[in-house]
């Protein structure tokens, strides 16, 4: 089965589940956004929290815990930088060469 439909078959499978059917694409689309394992954890997660701690709606726990994870994914990733040009893996930016000033050497 292609990622496409399988997405869509998960997407409906939360909907349904949360009572929000009408939600369908929304889900969908997040599925697009972020992993599989990402919106499964999260679709877990909220299975997991009882019907009496439930104020909103499952489906508001859903996005709530989706990006949550996110941004813990985002937190965890390694820096963006270029460690060949001298940017080591410190997470830090390479010193900027500073011109030397020519007041200070003319004596």
């Amino acid at each position: 089965m292609p990622k496409t439909n399988a997405n869509l078959e998960l997407a409906r499978q939360i909907a349904e589940e949360f009572g929000e059917p009408e939600e369908t694409a929304l889900f969908l689309t997040l599925l697009k956004r972020h992993s599989e394992a990402l919106i499964r954890r999260a679709y877990e997660e909220t299975q997991k929290v009882p019907a009496h701690k439930v104020r909103k709606s499952r489906a508001a726990i859903f996005l709530f815990l989706v990006g949550k994870f996110a941004s813990q994914e985002q937190r965890q990733a390694p820096p963006l930088h270029n460690t060949e040009a001298g940017g080591g893996t410190n997470g830090q930016l390479p010193p900027v060469p500073v011109p030397p000033n020519p007041s200070i050497h003319n004596t």
